[in-house]
């Protein structure tokens, strides 16, 4: 992970401005590439994961490539573009209990919010506290909420891992990687409406 890093802040110096890339999105194409965090380690993918979000960015007009772009770059490299991706989400999501769904929805409110590329567990929950009384739902307590949160993970449809340099004590980070937020957003309160719609 720390040699894709070097490689890549090596690759951002020659083909973008400087300052135009967040080191959330080279340590992120690290997360998703490294082998030791379950990637292959294949440098080319990852600046191509990089230059992916570049053209992202700059079809959408932003003067920054932001963990926004590079999620719309990874579901375009995985071969998986917009609508396609979220046919399959879709059959995976619609499935989820209530409560699940309104955890994963607090997840992407949070990370949305934040604009980084994990956000602590506790800010999921505090997120989730607010949907719940939103649709009239009686929030789950820590233990249930964790063990949604390692539903979602195994589902792949959130990313975790422990918090360590830069935070205040132990906590389970969160991100999604693999999808734009905004169209994930909209899809998921879309089915958690049409629970709460079906007592």
């Amino acid at each position: 992970s720390k040699e894709l890093k070097a490689i890549l802040r090596q690759r951002m110096e020659l083909a973008f401005w400087e300052g135009t890339v967040e080191d959330d999105v080279i340590n992120a194409i690290a997360d998703i590439v490294g082998v030791d965090k379950g990637g292959d380690g294949n440098a080319r993918a990852a600046i191509e994961l990089l230059l992916r979000a570049g053209e992202a960015a700059d079809y959408e007009g932003s003067p920054r490539v932001t963990l926004e772009h590079l999620r719309k770059a990874y579901a375009s490299l995985a071969g998986v573009e917009g609508s396609s991706y979220m046919i399959i989400a879709k059959d995976m999501i619609i499935h989820l209990p209530l409560h699940e769904l309104l955890i994963y929805a607090a997840a992407i409110k949070a990370l949305k919010r934040s604009g980084r590329q994990y956000v602590r567990i506790g800010d999921v929950e505090n997120e989730y506290e607010v949907l719940c009384e939103i649709f009239g739902e009686k929030p789950r307590g820590h233990t249930q909420v964790y063990e949604y949160i390692r539903d979602l993970k195994q589902r792949g449809l959130i990313d975790t891992k422990t918090s360590g340099k830069g935070y205040r004590g132990r906590s389970t980070l969160i991100g999604i990687f693999n999808v734009p937020l905004d169209q994930l957003e909209k899809d998921v309160l879309k089915f958690i409406e049409q629970h709460t719609h079906k007592r």
